[in-house]
């Protein structure tokens, strides 16, 4: 499954050499999609998988910042946790050669699960807090 992922990884590591770009508004290139292409025949788990193996290559090699790796981290362990006992790796440090750069920021994941639970019981949420508060008697501003 080697296919899939130099293709991000190459972008990357253009991206970190020239820090300017220009837009050009034009198709300079594209991409063929059919039934035999690896991309598309291959299981979504798979590709995503590998794609990440690309971004830890690049991560661990390329990123010295380690407030970024370690949101990173955070990004793949949501993925290992969506993708349960289908994914091919099991752990953070199966996409590192150096275990020292497995760190998580455990405030942003605390915040990552925050917006999901609020993208999807948002407006429910608010209502009833706001329902609550007039019922007692009292603003939300009192509350907070």
């Amino acid at each position: 499954m080697h296919a899939i992922g130099p293709d991000l990884l190459i972008y990357l590591l253009t991206a970190k050499g020239y820090p300017k770009f220009v837009f050009v508004n034009e198709t300079l290139s594209f991409f063929r999609i059919h039934t035999n292409s690896i991309s598309i025949s291959t299981n979504k788990l798979k590709v995503a998988t590998s794609y990440n193996i690309a971004k830890a290559y690049f991560v661990e090699n390329y990123i010295s910042d380690d407030k970024l790796r370690k949101k990173f981290n955070t990004r793949l362990l949501i993925f290992l946790i969506k993708g349960g006992r289908n994914n091919v790796v099991r752990k953070i440090q199966d996409f590192y050669f150096n275990e020292n750069k497995v760190c998580i920021d455990y405030l942003f994941l605390v915040e990552l699960v925050l917006r999901k639970l609020f993208s999807i019981f948002g407006k429910t949420i608010f209502y009833l807090l706001v329902s609550r508060c007039i019922r007692c008697g009292s603003s939300v501003q009192d509350r907070i």
